[in-house]
C-alpha cells in the first residue's frame, strides 16, 4: 500500500505547474490518502517514496529539500490521524480538514527551509491558496470514493446475510421433521434453490 500511494504522489510530482521554479502539485492527495486510509507504516512510506522522488528529480532546486520533507511530514500527519479517521462520523469531511492542516503546515516548512526567503515568500503567495482548496478537495474526493466502495461492499455482504436468514427461516418448519424426511427435505431444497438463484439444490449425509 505504502508503494502505491507513493506512486500516486509521485505521478502527481509530474503532473504538477512550474511556478518560480518549483512545482505545484497534488502529490499531498496520495501521500497523506495512504496515511489516513492505511495507517502509520502505509502514510510514512508513501510519504518517504514520493519525498525521495521529488527530492531526486531536482537536486538543488530552491524547493528541492523543503518539498520533500514536507511530503514525509504530510504522510506522517496522515498516518497520526488514521485511528481518529476510523471513529469520523464525516470520514471525507474530516480527511479534508487534516489535508488542510497539513498544507498549511507544508507552506511553512517551505518558508523555513527554502531559501532565499524572499523567493520562498514570493512562491507561498502564489501556490498556497491553490494548493490548499484543492488539495483538500482532492483528498476529500478520494476517500469519498474508498467509502462509497466499502459502504457498497457492506450493503453487499448485509444483503447476503438477511437472505441466509430468510432461507433458515422457510426451511425451518421443514427440517424440524428431521433430515431423513424425503418430502420435508425436497421442500426446503426448493426454497433453497427458488431464494438463492442456483442451478440446483442436494442436500446428503455422504
Amino acid at each position: 500500500m505504502a508503494v502505491f500511494f507513493g506512486l500516486i504522489g509521485i505521478l502527481s510530482t509530474y503532473t504538477g505547474i512550474r511556478v518560480n521554479d518549483a512545482i505545484a502539485n497534488t502529490r499531498v492527495i496520495g501521500v497523506i490518502a495512504g496515511g489516513l486510509l492505511g495507517g502509520p507504516v502505509v502514510g510514512i512510506g508513501a510519504g518517504v517514496i514520493a519525498g525521495l522522488h521529488r527530492y531526486l528529480i531536482d537536486i538543488g532546486g530552491f524547493t528541492a529539500v523543503a518539498c520533500a520533507v514536507s511530503t514525509i511530514v504530510e504522510g506522517l500527519i496522515g498516518g497520526v490521524c488514521y485511528q481518529y479517521m476510523k471513529r469520523a462520523n464525516n470520514s471525507a469531511a474530516f480527511a479534508g480538514a487534516v489535508t488542510l492542516a497539513a498544507e498549511i503546515i507544508q507552506m511553512l516548512i517551505i518558508l523555513l527551509i527554502a531559501r532565499p526567503l524572499e523567493e520562498a515568500w514570493r512562491l507561498v503567495a502564489i501556490i498556497s491558496m491553490p494548493m490548499i482548496l484543492f488539495n483538500s478537495i482532492g483528498v476529500m474526493i478520494f476517500v469519498g470514493i474508498f467509502d462509497s466502495v466499502f459502504i457498497e461492499q457492506d450493503r453487499e455482504a448485509a444483503n447476503r446475510i438477511r437472505l441466509v436468514l430468510n432461507i433458515a427461516d422457510r426451511c425451518l418448519p421443514y427440517l424440524r421433521h428431521g433430515l431423513y424426511d424425503k418430502a420435508s427435505l425436497h421442500s426446503a431444497a426448493e426454497i433453497i434453490r427458488r431464494e438463492s438463484g442456483a442451478a440446483g439444490v442436494l442436500i446428503t449425509d455422504r
